[in-house]
């Protein structure tokens, strides 16, 4: 989950710059950064998910 957000800019950017021609590395980079923002924004609520349940199981239950 949180390797591919780390890693797609930084390997796809060399790699659009290697394989295509000048004129089309912008054309491929737009939906490389669209799903760079979706996988950030997407980590970002997996995340407070994860943090909200972790605390919820770690409280106690009232003793009456």
């Amino acid at each position: 989950v949180f390797c591919s957000t780390q890693k797609t800019l930084a390997l796809g950017v060399p790699l659009a710059v290697a394989f295509f021609a000048e004129k089309d590395v912008a054309l491929v980079l737009v939906p490389l950064i669209a799903y760079h923002l979706f996988m950030l924004a997407f980590g970002g609520v997996l995340i407070s998910y994860w943090t909200r349940r972790n605390e919820e199981s770690a409280t106690p239950a009232p003793t009456t």
